[in-house]
């Protein structure tokens, strides 16, 4: 239950960065953010090399004590390419959501990205599961929630003929819902990965290739001139005309975000599911835009209208449809 209320808090603390003075761009965010959320991860890290480094020469020495040694021990080379592949997915996802962040709002981010719980299982099917006819009837409530959000208006508005349905979406909503994909890709091979590897390690080496890849984004961003210069910097930095109250309050937001609903909701998740069932924990993540959306109306003051309520109420119906479905075979496979 507290992984959903950490997450719930990221859209709204990303929208409250990009809404200050001087904001700072989506690479510099990310790029600062995850180099914050890796610290929690750098004993692990560590450790990690060792044990790669340790079953290279392992796999050297000729002896057969030493490959009996190791022929239970974790599979680091397998931990590597597993974090380097997630961590990719990851990356895309984080990206795409941060930018998406500065052009739309929290509300309609946390509409958009709670089309996980449908990506998902229409991922796990495409990799090679059965897909369920409860799956294809989610995804077309995803499109018609979709719709309904860039409507303008609710249904009420939409029946009296004064707005239109539409799938046309906005720049900052396409870019949310591609990192909703991503995500979801990585949801389907995580568990693959997961039912071989440690969580901890697994989870450190994502968080380290996603940081390498957000601080290569900030360098690529700056390079083409999408960034404050270094001389003004944005308000993390100092940025022209930004107070101290100013860079305390954009620096503990950052600071926030990186841990709470980064490091601390990571490692709440891994230590969740080691002993809930995966449908049972969708069930408490798809709590997550519910979260995002009050917090986002209480705090930062978005307007939530009839098309956002109605949009999310759809959204979660489509996951329910999904989690119900996921329940159902997993009674069927033990009865």
């Amino acid at each position: 239950m507290l992984v959903p209320l950490a997450w719930g808090t990221y859209n709204p603390s990303l929208r409250l960065l990009y809404s200050l003075p001087h904001p700072p761009s989506p690479g510099e965010l990310s790029g600062t953010r995850l180099c914050v959320a890796l610290l929690p991860f750098l004993p692990t890290l560590l450790a990690l090399a060792r044990g790669a480094a340790q079953q290279r020469r392992d796999q050297a020495l000729p002896a057969l004590g030493s490959q009996d040694a190791s022929a239970g021990a974790t599979d680091w080379a397998l931990v590597l390419r597993a974090s380097m592949e997630l961590g990719g997915y990851n990356l895309l996802g984080t990206v795409g959501q941060a930018w998406g962040l500065e052009h739309t709002s929290a509300v309609h981010a946390a509409v958009l990205l709670s089309s996980i719980n449908v990506f998902v299982p229409l991922g796990a099917a495409l990799s090679g599961e059965l897909v369920r006819p409860a799956t294809w009837v989610a995804c077309v409530l995803v499109l018609a929630a979709i719709a309904l959000l860039n409507s303008g208006g609710g249904v009420g508005q939409l029946t009296s003929g004064d707005g239109a349905l539409t799938l046309v979406l906005s720049p900052g909503d396409a870019a949310v819902l591609c990192a909703a994909l991503s995500y979801s890709t990585y949801t389907v091979r995580l568990g693959a990965f997961a039912r071989r590897l440690p969580a901890l390690p697994l989870s450190a080496g994502k968080t380290a290739v996603l940081a390498l890849g957000c601080c290569a984004y900030a360098v690529a961003e700056r390079g083409l001139g999408h960034a404050h210069p270094l001389e003004t910097g944005s308000v993390l930095w100092g940025g022209e005309g930004a107070s101290l109250e100013l860079r305390s309050i954009a620096w503990a937001t950052l600071l926030f975000s990186a841990l709470v609903p980064g490091s601390l909701a990571t490692w709440l998740q891994a230590r969740g599911q080691s002993g809930v069932s995966a449908p049972e924990a969708q069930v408490i993540l798809a709590l997550t835009p519910v979260v995002s959306v009050c917090v986002a109306g209480a705090l930062l003051g978005e307007t939530v209208g009839a098309n956002v309520f109605e949009a999310g109420a759809i959204m979660l119906t489509a996951s329910a449809i999904c989690i119900a479905s996921d329940i159902r075979a997993g009674k069927q496979k033990t009865t």
